[in-house]
């Protein structure tokens, strides 16, 4: 039984995680199902497993801008910050235009890197 709403929430993303998992072992060579395995990964603070699901979707679709946006998010929690940083460029480049969520997590980089020093 479920004791709170963090519980039903958590929940929530693990039952997606569980069905991405299902989707990708039907069609291992959908970059976007592992795009939706990072999110919720990232969303209950399996930022490990996010990182791995976003190198595979990058392997799979080079071109994804969303994986790269995914994959720096869980860096810097991380706290990988020059790896997030040089993802979220990439990733920038890639979005041609749509790219305010990338320069915002750049900024976030920078940020904690000078609060670090």
């Amino acid at each position: 039984m479920l004791s709170s709403n963090n519980d039903f929430i958590d929940y929530q993303y693990k039952l997606a995680i569980y069905f991405y998992s299902k989707a990708i072992d039907i069609s291992p060579k959908n970059a976007n199902f592992y795009v939706g395995r990072v999110q919720a990964n990232t969303l209950i603070a399996k930022f490990t497993e996010a990182v791995a699901d976003a190198n595979k979707a990058i392997e799979l679709e080079p071109s994804n801008a969303k994986a790269y946006l995914q994959k720096g998010t869980a860096c810097i929690r991380l706290k990988e910050l020059e790896t997030a940083k040089e993802v979220l460029g990439k990733g920038a480049f890639l979005a041609a235009g749509e790219y305010a969520s990338f320069t915002d997590l750049i900024k976030e980089c920078d940020d904690q890197r000078f609060a670090y020093s």
